[in-house]
């Protein structure tokens, strides 16, 4: 009598996640750990002030984080020397691509959004930052959403942002539906809507102040 043994395979997939730390070794910009982050992973910048613009997280579900000081206070800076903005999403990032813990300023773009830029369905998540100083001739001095792009705008300061158009602190339209929770929008300028400019969206527990407008709308 013969035995049959049967014997079975089980294949068990682990993911793993990595921290790419820009430190001036492992990398050296922030851009170049992004090209080289894969999904789940951590760019981590260390403390100090970085001049890069257009960075572009191309898509991927990865969190691009920066350094707190000993008293939470936030030790990385990215400024964009008016060179171009400082952040474009602009490949369909959903809520899982993370920019957080960070000073964005100094960002000047043409196409509207100096600080971030969200473009073509393209919603971050943007949570603790200081978006500060920026520009966008075409709306959006601090945040730009533009065609189906929904970020969850949550805990940042958004202060002396600047448009010659609408929104100088957030701009939102053409179907874009941002989450914006636990900001302080203040000190930001525009034609039209000093603060924000939204045609759809919710804004809960925020403070709105000392926003002005050539036009309509501090």
């Amino acid at each position: 009598m013969k035995t049959q043994l049967t014997l079975v395979f089980i294949l068990i997939s682990f993911s793993f996640s990595n921290i790419l730390n820009v430190d001036g070794e492992e990398y050296t910009t922030i851009q170049s750990a992004i090209d080289d982050a894969e999904t789940g992973d951590t760019v981590l910048v260390k403390a100090g002030t970085y001049a890069e613009h257009g960075l572009n997280p191309g898509g991927k579900a990865i969190t691009i984080q920066g350094t707190l000081n000993g008293d939470g206070s936030l030790a990385t800076t990215i400024d964009a020397q008016q060179n171009g903005g400082v952040f474009d999403c602009l490949s369909n990032e959903g809520l899982e691509t993370v920019i957080q813990d960070l000073v964005i300023t100094g960002g000047d773009s043409d196409d509207g959004g100096g600080g971030v830029r969200c473009k073509a369905g393209s919603s971050p998540t943007i949570r603790n930052c200081t978006i500060e100083n920026n520009s966008g001739p075409n709306g959006g001095g601090g945040i730009y959403c533009y065609d189906r792009s929904n970020p969850l705008i949550e805990n940042c300061i958004i202060s002396n942002n600047s448009t010659n158009y609408e929104g100088g602190g957030v701009y939102c339209s053409y179907n874009s539906i941002p989450n914006i929770v636990n900001c302080s929008i203040v000190d930001n300028n525009a034609t039209l809507g000093g603060g924000l400019y939204l045609l759809g969206g919710s804004v809960q527990n925020c403070i709105i102040s000392g926003n002005t407008a050539t036009d309509h709308g501090g």
